[in-house]
């Protein structure tokens, strides 16, 4: 049985202790939820998988709603009820399992309850149309919270009869004043319908207050009383031929503006007025309308669209004077996790397409492709945001610093891949964390992004990767520093190698660092090559790897200190240090 609770403490019912309507219903959402979220996945409307997904769902639907006559659903913020029954929860989640990942349908509560549905009524005679319908519009609504479409209204236009929907009371009408327009501060306030309600203004009683701003009740006291009144039966019995004469025209007009996207006729639209008008603030007022136009598109992941509207805007702002700071603050209130889904599924010509997208927005376009960078799962999806981030951080690579900070490996190991494109001064200090990251991965990208920087900048990086006991990351540092030696190289690999915990490491770094210090050694390492020749000699002492090679060294630098030292090592009491010395002198690869 299970102990889950809706966030009160209270117990919420497993799925087993439902009715069986109650569980049908409830794996009928589920299924609803997953085929909605593949048809945003595919894109278009006429892909065959959708389309076999919606001919099941109709299926399943329609002999439930016949044997239970109906489902009369209630829609709260947190779960959809059949009567008393929850048949769809919402993310509710124990403390400690919020990242835990739930099924598709724990959006569909809050996608009713925020567009403002309270309640929907499946009729028995639920047809065809009006499912798809309900459908179209879930595909449509669910694209993120930057979509301008919402379900009420789509649901609204396509006229439904067995399917009813519940909206919040009519009567609680909030209005809230607008933002002061910018460059105008003379402009004054209007009343607006589209802001959000917040704080005190949906905390005030019902009824008519002193204050424009708030939660009203219109009473309508100031509404004059008609001087003569019709007979109700009479009126409508009149104006019915004229009302079903404007309904069907309306009807003809709102499916052949339905027929032509919007999209299509926009633009032309916007490039007549301006020549109409061409005064500034005609432009600033068409900016404002394409950067939110830019940012639906976005959200919903219509490239082509997003491409028709960046290129309007390039019309009527060619400098981005006007629009820079509108289209910063639209594209910082996308919601990127739908983008993840579509991203990841999609083929690698549109996943050009986005990056050549990004790469015209600009910086504006950093927080979008870093979010996604760090959120997709398909590698192919994580190097097209990568290849964008390459360009937009050109000019500027601090505005990839709070990747580095990033708590998933993976997201810092891409921003310093980045950042190894971009190049440039100040990159060592950017890349000064990551060098210091317990992932090997992400260091040995910070070794390979190291290589295109002056060996000044590059070396106290890679000597930090000498502490390391991963194999390709020690390698990969001991190579570049190797190809330009200096006393400091010199110096932290013999430190190295003199620490007494050297001989613990396994053979295959042992050897890295002996070849490292073989390419670099001259006259001045012959002193601590001795010693390491000889330490730790005695008459039981065995041969190794270090003494060994010391020899070698030695006998590859020559001059008169280094063979002073291998002769000496020849008449050695230590029979290891005469063996080494032997076959080093004896070996023609370490002739001087």
């Amino acid at each position: 049985m299970s102990d889950s609770t809706d966030g009160t403490g209270l117990r919420l019912p497993s799925a087993r202790e439902l009715s069986p309507v109650a569980q049908q219903c409830a794996v009928w959402f589920r299924s609803l939820a997953r085929a909605v979220k593949t048809a945003r996945l595919y894109r278009g409307g006429d892909n065959e998988v959708v389309e076999a997904m919606r001919d099941q769902l109709w299926d399943q639907l329609k002999p439930a709603l016949e044997a239970a006559g109906g489902w009369a659903l209630r829609v709260y913020a947190n779960d959809i009820r059949l009567e008393d029954e929850i048949v769809v929860r919402g993310a509710l989640r124990k403390p400690g399992e919020e990242d835990k990942i739930g099924g598709p349908e724990e959006k569909l509560p809050f996608l009713f309850y925020g567009d403002g549905i309270r309640g929907i009524t499946f009729g028995a005679r639920l047809s065809r149309r009006e499912f798809d319908a309900l459908f179209d519009a879930l595909v449509a609504a669910g694209r993120g919270r930057n979509s301008q479409d919402d379900l009420m209204t789509l649901l609204w236009q396509a006229n439904l009869g067995a399917l009813r929907v519940d909206t919040v009371p009519p009567e609680q009408q909030i209005t809230l004043s607008t933002r002061r327009p910018r460059r105008r501060a003379s402009a004054l306030r209007g009343q607006a319908f589209a802001w959000g309600a917040s704080g005190a203004e949906i905390r005030s009683d019902l009824g008519q207050m002193a204050g424009a701003q708030g939660l009203h009740r219109d009473t309508f006291d100031d509404w004059r009383l008609p001087d003569v009144h019709a007979h109700p039966p009479q009126a409508y019995a009149a104006l019915l031929p004229a009302v079903e004469a404007s309904k069907a025209r309306l009807l003809e007009d709102l499916a052949r503006e339905n027929a032509t996207p919007w999209t299509a006729v926009a633009p032309d639209f916007i490039r007549a007025v301006v020549r109409l008008s061409p005064e500034a603030d005609t432009r600033w007022a068409f900016c404002h309308s394409v950067v939110t136009w830019l940012a639906a598109a976005l959200q919903s992941g219509a490239w082509g669209e997003a491409e028709q509207a960046l290129g309007l805007l390039r019309e009527l702002d060619p400098r981005r004077v006007v629009i820079a700071e509108q289209l910063a603050e639209r594209l910082a209130e996308i919601d990127v996790e739908p983008l993840v889904e579509l991203l990841d599924e999609d083929d690698a010509t549109e996943q050009g397409r986005f990056v050549g997208l990004m790469v015209q927005i600009g910086p504006a376009a950093v927080q979008v492709a870093s979010e996604l960078m760090c959120r997709c799962t398909r590698q192919r999806a994580r190097a097209a945001c990568v290849t964008a981030l390459s360009y937009l951080a050109a000019d500027d690579p601090a505005v990839l610093r709070p990747l580095l900070d990033d708590p998933r490996w993976y997201v810092v190991r891409n921003a310093v891949f980045v950042l190894g494109q971009v190049g440039g001064p100040g990159l060592a200090d950017l890349l000064r964390p990551a060098a210091l990251h317990e992932e090997p991965r992400v260091r040995r990208e910070v070794v390979r992004a190291l290589s295109s920087l002056p060996r000044a900048e590059r070396t106290p990086l890679l000597v930090l990767q000498l502490d390391a006991r991963d194999p390709q990351l020690v390698g990969a540092a001991l190579a570049q520093l190797t190809r330009e030696p200096s006393p400091r190289v010199s110096k932290a690999i013999l430190e190295r190698i003199e620490d007494p915990a050297f001989e613990d490491l396994p053979a295959d770094l042992q050897r890295a660092f002996l070849g490292a210090l073989a390419e670099i050694a001259d006259r001045h390492t012959v002193p601590a090559l001795g010693l390491l020749l000889n330490r730790n000699a005695g008459l039981f002492t065995m041969r190794s790897l270090v003494r060994d090679a010391a020899a070698r060294i030695l006998a590859r630098v020559g001059g008169e200190d280094a063979l002073r030292i291998l002769e000496e090592g020849l008449r050695s009491k230590t029979e290891a240090v005469r063996l080494a010395c032997l076959e080093a002198m004896s070996d023609p690869r370490s002739a001087a």
